[in-house]
C-alpha cells in the first residue's frame, strides 16, 4: 500500500514538472511573439522609431521652410524700404539744385506715349522738366493768360499790371502760355506744359544754382513794354543779361540758336518777346528764328529714381 502511495506521487510530480516545462514553453513563444510585435512596432517601417524620424524630419523642413518664408519677407521689407530710400521727391530736388538740375530724364512720355528727350529745370512742390530738344512757335490772338492757367503765377508781376494786354507781343507770350496749345507734351505723370519758360520761372531756377549771382527782374507801372532785368550787383536795369553758367545747357540755346524766353522784354521790339541767344538773355534778333523749349510741370507726387549713371527716371 505504501508502495503505491509513493508510486502515485512520483508519477503526479512527473506530470506537474511535465506542466511547468509546457508552460514555460508557451510562455517563452508568447513573450518571443510580444517581442516581435514590439520590436515590429518600434523599428518596422511604421514603427516608433520610424514614425519618430518622419516627424522629426517633417518638423525640419517645416523649420526651413518658415526660416526661408521669413528670409523672403525680410528681403521684400529692405527692398521696399531701400526702394523709399532712393525715391527723390520735388522737396529733396528743390534742397539740392546743384546735384539735380540739369540732369537727364529718361523715361518721361508725352501724350501719346513717346520719350521725350528732357533735363530737371526747376523744383518748388512740382518738378519742372525742360525740353532738351526744340519746338516751333506761333501766336495766339483769342487766348488770354489768366490766374485760371497754372503759368500764370510765373507771370504774375506782369499780368497783375497789365491784364488786358493783347497786342502782337502779347500774342506770342499767349501762345507759349497757352497750356491747351502745348497739351501734346503732358503725359500721364505731368499736369501741364508751357512753350517756355518765363523770365520769372528761369530766375526761380537760376537762382537756386547760382545764389551769388542772382537774376532780379522788375515790371514798371506805366510802361506796359515788358521786364527790366539784372544781376542783383548791378547797379542799373536792364533788358540784357550775359549768364555766367548754363548748367548742361539748360540756360543756354542749343545747336546755336535762339530760344524764346516767355515774358516780354521792355526793349519793346515789335516781333518778338524776350529770348535767349546762347548764353545771352535780350531781346529778339530778327536776323535769326527764335524757337521753343516747351517746359513741362509733373505731377506733385512724382518720385524720381537715380539711375547710377547720372541721370534720373521716373518711378
Amino acid at each position: 500500500m505504501e508502495n503505491g502511495k509513493i508510486f502515485t506521487l512520483k508519477k503526479l510530480k512527473k506530470q506537474a514538472k511535465g506542466i511547468t516545462l509546457i508552460a514555460l514553453v508557451v510562455t517563452i513563444i508568447v513573450l518571443l511573439i510580444l517581442a516581435g510585435i514590439a520590436l515590429n512596432l518600434t523599428i518596422g517601417q511604421n514603427g516608433i522609431f520610424s514614425r519618430a524620424q518622419t516627424a522629426a524630419n517633417t518638423w525640419r523642413n517645416a523649420e526651413t521652410n518658415e526660416q526661408l518664408a521669413m528670409n523672403d519677407f525680410a528681403d521684400l521689407i529692405d527692398n521696399y524700404t531701400n526702394q523709399k530710400e532712393n525715391e527723390i521727391d520735388a522737396s529733396t530736388v528743390s534742397k539740392n539744385p546743384t546735384l539735380f538740375y540739369g540732369k537727364p530724364i529718361t523715361n518721361y512720355t508725352n501724350k501719346n506715349g513717346d520719350i521725350v528727350d528732357c533735363q530737371i529745370f526747376y523744383a518748388d512742390s512740382n518738378i519742372y522738366l525742360i525740353m532738351t530738344n526744340l519746338a516751333g512757335y506761333g501766336s495766339r490772338s483769342d487766348v488770354k493768360v489768366t490766374e485760371n492757367n497754372p503759368a500764370y503765377k510765373w507771370t504774375d508781376s506782369y499780368l497783375s499790371l497789365y491784364p488786358d494786354k493783347n497786342d502782337n507781343l502779347m500774342q506770342r507770350v499767349n501762345y507759349l502760355l497757352d497750356i491747351n496749345e502745348w497739351a501734346d507734351y503732358v503725359g500721364e505723370n505731368a499736369d501741364y506744359a508751357i512753350g517756355a519758360p518765363t523770365i520769372e520761372l528761369f530766375a526761380a531756377s537760376y537762382n537756386q544754382t547760382h545764389p551769388d549771382n542772382k537774376i532780379e527782374y522788375k515790371v514798371e507801372e506805366n510802361n506796359d513794354k515788358g521786364y527790366f532785368i539784372k544781376f542783383e550787383q548791378d547797379e542799373e536795369y536792364s533788358t540784357g543779361l550775359v549768364l555766367v553758367d548754363n548748367l548742361n545747357g539748360i540756360y543756354s540755346a542749343p545747336n546755336y540758336q535762339q530760344t524764346f524766353i516767355a515774358s516780354l522784354t521792355a526793349q519793346g521790339l515789335q516781333d518778338m518777346p524776350m529770348v535767349l541767344n546762347m548764353n545771352f538773355l535780350d531781346s529778339f534778333n530778327p536776323t535769326t528764328g527764335p524757337k521753343c523749349r516747351p517746359v513741362i510741370c509733373l505731377n506733385e507726387n512724382v518720385k524720381l529714381i537715380d539711375n547710377g549713371d547720372g541721370s534720373y527716371s521716373i518711378k
